[in-house]
């Protein structure tokens, strides 16, 4: 069981134009979790001009016995917003989700339950779309059982002493999570998690909303053939 009254979570979520999805995510986190008072949750914008943040406030009105900060930066990419969300969490475990995923029942206790094995740094879950198109599930299948190896997509949590130890993610890098994984942590000492978080399929889609391989490979390819080298 996780102990009460101490928030040893830190949630870090950067956001983007995000209005029609946060508010879903923020109260995932809370109802999925197996003990809510032991989260913290750190929004950081990095300058939506749609009702992003209106929506956080909700959110926060919603659930006022939540830890919940949100922070507004200039747009100089995820990367940078989840480092400024490092700098600001106090957890003793850090967690960093997109805006557009949903986490499983007691998500809480099952990456805890993981990262205290002393030899695991990282621990992520299953990649699962909020679609059926067979392209998106051999996206998934192939992240899942092929791959073995996260991105950010995934939601992974680390220890923050480590994470801080390694330096946080890459400023420069347009992939920061294939950045990170490909040059600052041993696979071996990731764990997966078998149980799928579910994401938005709307960024695998072209400017009509449909799902090609043109457009999945764009944003999926590159980490897939980085990550299998």
């Amino acid at each position: 069981m996780i102990e009460e009254n101490q928030p040893i979570i830190s949630v870090i979520i950067p956001t983007l134009n995000e209005v029609n999805s946060i508010y879903d995510t923020l109260a995932n986190i809370v109802k999925q979790a197996e003990t809510s008072n032991n989260i913290e949750i750190l929004v950081v914008d990095g300058g939506s001009n749609d009702n992003t943040l209106e929506r956080v406030e909700e959110f926060t009105n919603d659930y006022p016995n939540i830890s919940i900060q949100s922070f507004t930066i200039s747009s100089l990419g995820r990367a940078f917003q989840m480092n400024v969300g490092l700098r600001h969490s106090s957890g003793k475990y850090l967690v960093f989700c997109h805006a557009d995923t949903l986490l499983p029942s007691e998500w809480d206790h099952k990456l805890i339950s993981i990262l205290s094995h002393k030899n695991i740094k990282l621990a992520y879950f299953d990649l699962q779309f909020n679609s059926d198109h067979l392209a998106l599930k051999w996206v998934a299948w192939t992240v899942n059982y092929i791959r073995r190896s996260p991105y950010g997509d995934q939601v992974f949590c680390v220890r923050r002493d480590y994470f801080k130890e390694i330096g946080g993610f890459d400023y420069l890098s347009l992939l920061e999570d294939v950045t990170l994984f490909e040059n600052k942590i041993n696979y071996k000492q990731c764990q997966n998690i078998s149980h799928a978080i579910i994401t938005n399929a709307r960024k695998y889609s072209n400017k009509n909303g449909e799902y090609t391989c043109l457009s999945i490979f764009k944003n999926v390819g590159k980490k897939l053939v980085n990550n299998g080298r």
